[in-house]
């Protein structure tokens, strides 16, 4: 990810706003999220002035309530921090392993009687997969 990059190391976003370095991997992923969606010069503004008030500039806990400062309106400020929750909480929920077989690719496929009629529908019972068809049809 290329915004993540910026919070990596000292990058010059204007020619007097630079970016605080976030060592961390998990807090400058937050970083490169929130930058995402409001910008690397707002995030790096809100750095500056955590810093300038004694906040550590690499936490986004400290730094996200100086989004303010950096320029963004009160419902900009409330957009990028949902959208930083957002973002965190479904990566966390895709992280979860998958409870689907693994081994379903190197299985055969299952053949598929040509003499069912077209008046049904397939569904899937005790883990296979069931034609139900219309009696009358």
């Amino acid at each position: 990810m290329q915004i993540n990059n910026h919070f990596n190391k000292i990058t010059t976003i204007k020619s007097d706003i630079k970016t605080i370095p976030v060592s961390n991997i998990n807090e400058r992923k937050i970083f490169a999220i929130a930058a995402y969606n409001a910008g690397k010069k707002r995030i790096a503004l809100a750095q500056i002035a955590a810093q300038n008030d004694g906040k550590n500039p690499q936490k986004w806990d400290d730094i996200k309530n100086y989004l303010e400062d950096a320029g963004a309106f009160e419902d900009k400020v409330q957009e990028i921090i949902g959208y930083v929750e957002k973002i965190t909480k479904n990566e966390q929920e895709f992280a979860k392993k998958s409870p689907s077989d693994k081994t379903a690719k190197n299985k055969k496929p299952l053949k598929i009687l040509s003499n069912t009629n077209d008046n049904g529908h397939w569904v899937t019972k005790d883990g296979h997969p069931v034609f139900i068809g219309d009696k009358n049809a």
